[in-house]
């Protein structure tokens, strides 16, 4: 799921991907060995600066890592390390934002 978050299409990546990982995360008895497999990709993702020719990996990448963060807090999964590194990834994705679209004709959520 996670690979197609960087997928051209908005029906494999909004309508399929993400929403099937949110629910996954919100569902009882979700592995929390796989939101940690999650967290390491999402994070890997949001660190690397390669080119996105879609523009939308890294923001389907941070959303999808706000999945992550809600799971820890209800379940406790990260350790403070883990949960310092997040937030300090997620702050400096935000300072680093200069497209502001949002819904784009076509292309999807971007």
């Amino acid at each position: 799921l996670i690979a197609c978050l960087a997928d051209s299409d908005p029906h494999a990546r909004d309508d399929f991907a993400f929403s099937a990982l949110a629910k996954a995360m919100r569902s009882e008895g979700f592995p929390a060995a796989l939101v940690k497999r999650a967290h390491s990709q999402l994070m890997a993702i949001l660190n690397d600066d390669s080119a996105d020719p879609h523009g939308v990996r890294r923001p389907f990448a941070i959303i999808a890592l706000a999945e992550v963060a809600r799971y820890d807090r209800i379940h406790i999964l990260l350790t403070p390390s883990e949960r310092r590194a997040l937030a300090e990834t997620a702050t400096a994705y935000l300072h680093s934002v200069t497209d502001y679209r949002g819904y784009v004709e076509g292309a999807g959520w971007r």
